[in-house]
């Protein structure tokens, strides 16, 4: 008899991949989430929003978790996603937004549960309600880590404000820093097997986990489109066109790529979009006719920047296995970044891997596509073959086998 896993996300990550494919295979009990749509109904709303030209931040991307589950299987609680979005209508400050709907959701869930539906259950960190209420009625609890822990991120953020001062704002640990850590630390002990979407992640649970629990790795699959099919060309006769998506912050290292553009000179041309995350005197001083800020683009139009770009760009410091990674090979771009952004880059291969805080590293890796124009179109044709693996049937067999370890 299959095993039967309950699933808990309030907000739909990836589009409901997992427990679609856990349906599938006749292994979802039950699925715990925020507000749910079906597919009917989004694509409905999709259509009205761009007719009326509505561009209401978020609201696309909520539109886009679609999914066909049976209604039996799905418990919406959307109220509780409803309010967190309007405390952020509000301004209510993130920590204080994220430890309130934590703790409604995770109360809701655990008074919730079944008692003999399921034989495991899987959240992300730090629900360790629903966890002792698992326990209690012998369920295996399985956290799925999509970041480094907690305590080293924050760890890492300390470092670069040290190494960067002025750059983002500093700050103590504030007391809903302490709870967001106090819930992540009673989670753990109750887990039995953890999820790490790449080796950084997993390696940033050494120490941190009770003896015995397993640390299994599982890769995501994002719901990417190959928009392009043909590799990309530079012929070196322009600057080479760099591009990088993300919060444009320190955890991004951003302040190591700004330097090695400057190193570069007039040979690259960098665009960075996304939010701002460090101060606006450090942008305008670093702006210049090679240097371009967007800030943040709607989700539907982040392929023209990828169809501008060369090559993509990403040194973070601190990451799980940044998304933006898979759809930069999707587009046929060569990657370059570390390995703290968990990718699945092949250094040498589909890009160049690095390590982190060096700016020269990353002006090095730049400078082979400068001095090297035919190396974009090969690491281009390697980007997109690996890409065209990142399919659900190839998903749905390691997530099996994940789950067959961490059930055994």
């Amino acid at each position: 008899m299959k095993p039967r896993v309950i699933l808990v996300d309030l907000s739909g990550r990836h589009s409901y991949i997992e427990p679609c494919i856990m349906n599938k295979s006749e292994m979802l009990a039950r699925f715990y989430t925020g507000i749910y749509l079906r597919r009917r109904a989004a694509m409905i709303g999709l259509r009205v929003a761009s007719l009326i030209s509505f561009n209401f931040k978020g609201l696309e991307r909520l539109l886009r978790r679609t999914s066909d589950l049976p209604s039996e299987r799905v418990v919406s609680l959307w109220g509780v996603e409803l309010r967190a979005k309007t405390r952020r209508l509000l301004r209510v400050p993130g920590l204080v937004s994220s430890l309130a709907v934590a703790k409604e959701f995770c109360s809701k869930v655990a008074a919730m549960l079944p008692t003999e539906e399921a034989n495991a259950i899987c959240c992300i960190p730090g629900c360790w309600e629903i966890f002792k209420a698992a326990k209690s009625v012998g369920m295996k609890c399985i956290i799925d880590q999509n970041i480094a822990t907690w305590e080293v991120e924050q760890q890492i953020m300390r470092d670069e404000r040290e190494r960067w001062p002025g750059w983002e704002p500093t700050a103590e640990m504030s007391a809903g820093e302490a709870q967001i850590l106090e819930r992540r630390i009673k989670a753990r002990q109750y887990a039995d097997a953890v999820f790490c979407p790449s080796q950084f992640v997993r390696n940033s649970l050494k120490g941190l986990m009770p003896e015995g629990v397993k640390r299994i790795t599982l890769p995501y699959c994002p719901r990417i489109q190959n928009h392009f099919r043909q590799p990309k060309n530079y012929s070196g006769s322009r600057a080479l066109r760099v591009l990088f998506v993300g919060s444009v912050g320190l955890q991004k290292g951003i302040p190591y790529l700004l330097k090695a553009a400057k190193l570069l000179g007039r040979a690259v041309e960098l665009r960075a979009v996304g939010p701002y995350r460090i101060v606006p005197d450090k942008l305008h001083s670093v702006v210049n006719e090679q240097i371009e800020f967007t800030g943040s683009i709607p989700f539907r139009k982040i392929t023209d920047q990828y169809k501008w770009a060369d090559v993509f760009c990403l040194p973070s410091l601190c990451e799980g296995s940044a998304l933006v990674t898979y759809e930069a090979l999707a587009s046929g771009l060569p990657v370059v970044c570390t390995e703290s952004t968990g990718s699945v880059i092949t250094d040498g291969t589909d890009g160049f891997i690095i390590p982190v805080r060096s700016s020269e590293a990353i002006a090095d890796a730049l400078s082979r596509f400068v001095d090297e124009p035919d190396l974009i179109t090969v690491m281009s044709e390697k980007a997109l073959l690996k890409a065209s693996r990142f399919t659900w049937k190839h998903y749905e067999h390691v997530l099996l086998q994940a789950y067959a370890e961490a059930l055994s």
